[in-house]
Protein backbone atom coordinates (compact mmCIF):
# COMPACT_ATOMS: atom_id res chain seq x y z
CA UNK A 1 0.00 0.00 0.00
CA UNK A 2 2.62 2.52 0.90
CA UNK A 3 4.58 1.91 -2.79
CA UNK A 4 1.42 2.05 -4.35
CA UNK A 5 0.72 5.52 -3.05
CA UNK A 6 4.03 6.82 -3.34
CA UNK A 7 2.82 7.68 -7.38
CA UNK A 8 -0.74 9.30 -5.59
CA UNK A 9 -0.47 12.69 -6.55
CA UNK A 10 -3.66 14.87 -7.18
CA UNK A 11 -3.35 18.09 -8.93
CA UNK A 12 -5.36 21.18 -8.27
CA UNK A 13 -8.60 21.21 -10.34
CA UNK A 14 -11.10 24.42 -11.01
CA UNK A 15 -13.60 23.40 -9.27
CA UNK A 16 -17.09 24.77 -8.83
CA UNK A 17 -17.02 25.71 -4.88
CA UNK A 18 -13.94 27.00 -2.63
CA UNK A 19 -11.54 26.03 -5.63
CA UNK A 20 -9.88 22.66 -5.33
CA UNK A 21 -9.68 20.53 -2.27
CA UNK A 22 -7.46 18.02 -0.40
CA UNK A 23 -7.88 15.02 1.06
CA UNK A 24 -10.37 14.15 3.57
CA UNK A 25 -11.48 11.28 6.03
CA UNK A 26 -8.35 9.01 4.91
CA UNK A 27 -8.77 5.77 6.74
CA UNK A 28 -7.22 2.43 6.24
CA UNK A 29 -9.76 -0.41 6.91
CA UNK A 30 -9.29 -4.31 6.28
CA UNK A 31 -6.97 -3.40 3.23
CA UNK A 32 -8.91 -0.91 2.15
CA UNK A 33 -7.29 2.76 1.91
CA UNK A 34 -10.93 5.55 1.83
CA UNK A 35 -10.53 9.12 1.09
CA UNK A 36 -12.56 12.00 -0.50
CA UNK A 37 -11.46 14.58 -2.64
CA UNK A 38 -13.21 17.68 -1.55
CA UNK A 39 -14.83 19.45 -3.05
CA UNK A 40 -14.47 17.61 -6.10
CA UNK A 41 -17.15 14.88 -4.93
CA UNK A 42 -14.93 12.30 -5.15
CA UNK A 43 -14.40 9.16 -2.80
CA UNK A 44 -12.07 6.87 -3.72
CA UNK A 45 -11.01 2.86 -2.55
CA UNK A 46 -7.71 2.09 -3.24
CA UNK A 47 -7.18 -1.69 -2.50
CA UNK A 48 -3.48 -2.63 -4.34
CA UNK A 49 -2.99 -1.77 -7.42
CA UNK A 50 -7.12 -1.05 -8.02
CA UNK A 51 -8.77 1.70 -7.65
CA UNK A 52 -12.88 2.49 -7.35
CA UNK A 53 -14.27 6.35 -7.66
CA UNK A 54 -17.46 7.01 -6.61
CA UNK A 55 -18.93 10.50 -7.42
CA UNK A 56 -21.95 10.35 -5.60
CA UNK A 57 -24.22 10.00 -8.35
CA UNK A 58 -26.77 8.11 -5.58
CA UNK A 59 -27.29 11.79 -3.87
CA UNK A 60 -28.11 13.94 -7.31
CA UNK A 61 -27.28 14.50 -10.70
CA UNK A 62 -24.46 16.54 -12.26
CA UNK A 63 -22.01 18.52 -12.26
CA UNK A 64 -21.60 17.81 -8.45
CA UNK A 65 -19.25 19.10 -6.35
CA UNK A 66 -18.44 18.88 -2.49
CA UNK A 67 -17.75 15.79 -0.28
CA UNK A 68 -16.18 16.14 2.77
CA UNK A 69 -13.83 19.14 5.07
CA UNK A 70 -13.96 17.79 7.98
CA UNK A 71 -13.03 13.94 7.98
CA UNK A 72 -16.05 12.44 8.74
CA UNK A 73 -15.25 8.89 8.79
CA UNK A 74 -15.84 5.82 10.96
CA UNK A 75 -15.37 1.57 10.52
CA UNK A 76 -17.25 -0.57 11.64
CA UNK A 77 -17.07 -4.31 10.96
CA UNK A 78 -16.61 -4.63 7.14
CA UNK A 79 -17.83 -1.45 6.31
CA UNK A 80 -16.77 1.94 5.92
CA UNK A 81 -19.38 4.95 6.72
CA UNK A 82 -18.54 8.23 5.42
CA UNK A 83 -19.95 11.41 5.33
CA UNK A 84 -20.29 15.82 4.64
CA UNK A 85 -21.92 17.56 2.00
CA UNK A 86 -22.42 17.41 -1.69
CA UNK A 87 -24.08 19.97 -4.36
CA UNK A 88 -25.80 17.41 -6.82
CA UNK A 89 -26.70 19.07 -8.94
CA UNK A 90 -24.21 22.31 -8.83
CA UNK A 91 -26.28 25.85 -9.62
CA UNK A 92 -24.49 28.99 -10.31
CA UNK A 93 -26.98 32.09 -10.67
CA UNK A 94 -26.51 34.61 -13.69
CA UNK A 95 -23.66 36.38 -12.30
CA UNK A 96 -21.95 32.93 -11.40
CA UNK A 97 -22.58 32.79 -7.34
CA UNK A 98 -23.02 29.38 -5.90
CA UNK A 99 -27.00 28.49 -4.87
CA UNK A 100 -27.70 26.67 -2.09
CA UNK A 101 -30.92 24.61 -3.29
CA UNK A 102 -29.38 21.57 -4.06
CA UNK A 103 -26.75 20.80 -1.27
CA UNK A 104 -26.48 18.13 0.58
CA UNK A 105 -25.99 16.83 4.27
CA UNK A 106 -25.10 12.73 3.37
CA UNK A 107 -23.92 9.39 5.22
CA UNK A 108 -22.88 6.66 2.93
CA UNK A 109 -21.36 2.89 3.92
CA UNK A 110 -18.71 1.31 1.73
CA UNK A 111 -18.75 -3.07 1.84
CA UNK A 112 -14.99 -3.74 1.75
CA UNK A 113 -15.75 -7.59 1.01
CA UNK A 114 -18.16 -6.38 -1.69
CA UNK A 115 -16.37 -3.30 -3.33
CA UNK A 116 -19.71 -1.39 -3.33
CA UNK A 117 -21.11 2.07 -1.89
CA UNK A 118 -24.40 2.34 -0.55
CA UNK A 119 -26.62 5.92 0.19
CA UNK A 120 -27.51 5.32 3.91
CA UNK A 121 -29.10 9.08 4.53
CA UNK A 122 -29.37 12.58 2.74
CA UNK A 123 -30.72 15.40 3.40
CA UNK A 124 -31.71 19.04 2.24
CA UNK A 125 -33.31 22.57 2.84
CA UNK A 126 -33.71 23.66 -0.55
CA UNK A 127 -32.76 27.13 0.28
CA UNK A 128 -30.99 29.61 -2.35
CA UNK A 129 -28.53 31.05 0.63
CA UNK A 130 -28.92 28.33 3.82
CA UNK A 131 -28.23 24.39 4.34
CA UNK A 132 -28.89 22.36 6.90
CA UNK A 133 -26.31 20.54 9.21
CA UNK A 134 -23.24 19.40 7.11
CA UNK A 135 -22.18 16.00 9.05
CA UNK A 136 -18.72 16.97 10.43
CA UNK A 137 -18.29 13.49 12.67
CA UNK A 138 -19.18 9.90 12.90
CA UNK A 139 -19.30 7.85 15.43
CA UNK A 140 -20.23 4.35 16.27
CA UNK A 141 -22.25 3.38 19.48
CA UNK A 142 -21.49 -0.46 20.31
CA UNK A 143 -24.34 -0.14 22.82
CA UNK A 144 -27.20 1.08 20.80
CA UNK A 145 -25.24 -0.04 17.32
CA UNK A 146 -25.91 3.01 15.61
CA UNK A 147 -24.14 6.15 14.07
CA UNK A 148 -23.69 9.31 16.50
CA UNK A 149 -23.54 12.11 14.02
CA UNK A 150 -22.32 15.75 14.87
CA UNK A 151 -23.81 18.68 12.73
CA UNK A 152 -22.53 22.24 12.98
CA UNK A 153 -22.03 23.90 10.28
CA UNK A 154 -25.39 25.32 8.66
CA UNK A 155 -28.56 27.08 9.61
CA UNK A 156 -31.34 24.17 10.41
CA UNK A 157 -31.13 20.64 11.86
CA UNK A 158 -28.02 21.15 14.04
CA UNK A 159 -27.06 19.38 16.84
CA UNK A 160 -26.45 15.46 17.73
CA UNK A 161 -28.28 12.81 15.64
CA UNK A 162 -28.45 9.12 15.91
CA UNK A 163 -28.75 7.01 13.10
CA UNK A 164 -30.11 3.71 12.22
CA UNK A 165 -26.95 1.63 10.28
CA UNK A 166 -30.28 -0.76 8.60
CA UNK A 167 -32.63 1.61 7.36
CA UNK A 168 -31.57 4.64 7.64
CA UNK A 169 -33.81 6.30 9.89
CA UNK A 170 -32.37 9.64 11.70
CA UNK A 171 -33.43 11.08 15.61
CA UNK A 172 -31.76 14.12 17.08
CA UNK A 173 -30.78 13.53 20.46
CA UNK A 174 -28.96 16.99 21.50
CA UNK A 175 -29.84 20.19 20.64
CA UNK A 176 -26.62 21.41 20.99
CA UNK A 177 -24.63 22.59 18.02
CA UNK A 178 -21.21 20.05 17.72
CA UNK A 179 -18.77 19.74 15.03
CA UNK A 180 -16.07 17.00 16.32
CA UNK A 181 -15.80 14.65 19.08
CA UNK A 182 -14.51 11.35 20.89
CA UNK A 183 -15.34 8.18 22.64
CA UNK A 184 -14.24 8.67 26.41
CA UNK A 185 -14.99 5.31 28.44
CA UNK A 186 -18.39 4.78 28.38
CA UNK A 187 -19.19 8.29 26.88
CA UNK A 188 -19.23 9.71 23.24
CA UNK A 189 -18.06 13.31 23.94
CA UNK A 190 -18.49 16.30 21.98
CA UNK A 191 -18.08 20.09 21.81
CA UNK A 192 -20.82 22.62 21.92
CA UNK A 193 -20.75 25.23 19.71
CA UNK A 194 -20.41 25.84 16.26
CA UNK A 195 -16.62 26.92 16.11
CA UNK A 196 -15.89 27.16 19.72
CA UNK A 197 -14.36 25.12 22.04
CA UNK A 198 -15.77 26.00 25.12
CA UNK A 199 -17.42 22.87 26.46
CA UNK A 200 -17.88 19.59 26.26
CA UNK A 201 -21.32 16.82 25.69
CA UNK A 202 -21.22 13.70 26.71
CA UNK A 203 -23.75 11.11 26.32
CA UNK A 204 -23.62 7.88 28.79
CA UNK A 205 -23.48 4.82 26.36
CA UNK A 206 -25.16 2.76 29.21
CA UNK A 207 -28.84 5.09 30.07
CA UNK A 208 -28.29 7.42 27.31
CA UNK A 209 -28.21 10.16 29.74
CA UNK A 210 -26.37 13.70 28.76
CA UNK A 211 -24.20 15.98 30.76
CA UNK A 212 -22.71 19.18 30.24
CA UNK A 213 -18.91 20.71 31.45
CA UNK A 214 -17.99 24.08 31.09
CA UNK A 215 -14.53 24.37 30.64
CA UNK A 216 -14.46 28.16 28.88
CA UNK A 217 -12.38 29.50 32.55
CA UNK A 218 -10.19 26.26 32.51
CA UNK A 219 -9.07 25.88 29.04
CA UNK A 220 -6.72 29.29 29.31
CA UNK A 221 -4.85 26.96 31.70
CA UNK A 222 -4.03 24.45 29.11
CA UNK A 223 -1.65 27.13 27.19
CA UNK A 224 2.04 26.58 26.94
CA UNK A 225 3.42 30.06 26.97
CA UNK A 226 1.05 30.65 30.10
CA UNK A 227 -0.70 33.42 27.93
CA UNK A 228 -4.19 31.92 27.62
CA UNK A 229 -6.02 31.10 24.20
CA UNK A 230 -7.23 33.85 22.32
CA UNK A 231 -9.45 31.35 20.06
CA UNK A 232 -10.07 27.68 20.72
CA UNK A 233 -11.78 26.68 17.62
CA UNK A 234 -13.06 23.28 16.97
CA UNK A 235 -9.71 21.82 14.61
CA UNK A 236 -10.60 18.60 12.39
CA UNK A 237 -8.39 16.59 14.70
CA UNK A 238 -10.14 16.41 18.11
CA UNK A 239 -10.07 13.31 20.08
CA UNK A 240 -6.93 13.38 22.23
CA UNK A 241 -7.90 17.33 22.63
CA UNK A 242 -11.46 16.21 24.26
CA UNK A 243 -9.68 13.03 26.19
CA UNK A 244 -7.12 15.41 27.71
CA UNK A 245 -9.47 17.75 28.84
CA UNK A 246 -12.19 15.44 30.53
CA UNK A 247 -9.09 14.29 32.22
CA UNK A 248 -8.80 17.67 33.76
CA UNK A 249 -12.05 18.56 34.39
CA UNK A 250 -12.18 14.74 36.24
CA UNK A 251 -8.97 15.14 38.08
CA UNK A 252 -10.50 19.21 39.08
CA UNK A 253 -14.04 17.95 40.54
CA UNK A 254 -11.91 15.43 42.77
CA UNK A 255 -9.78 17.50 44.03
CA UNK A 256 -12.61 20.21 44.87
CA UNK A 257 -14.57 17.15 46.27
Amino acid sequence: MIKNLRSYRYLQNYAIEWGSGGIFGLRYWRGILYFTLAFEAEAHFVKDNEESIYRFEYVGSSPRSGGDTYNAVTTVDEYIYFGGWIHAPTVLNSEGRLIFSNKYSHVHVYNVYEDNVKLLWKETLSAKDKWVGEISEIIYDPFSNKLLLARADGHRNLGIYELDRDNGSIKQISKEPALKGAPYFEYICFNIGKRMFNDIQCIDMYDRSWNKYEIQDKIYEFSIDSHGVIKPEVGSLIMPIISYLLLFVEAYLLLIL
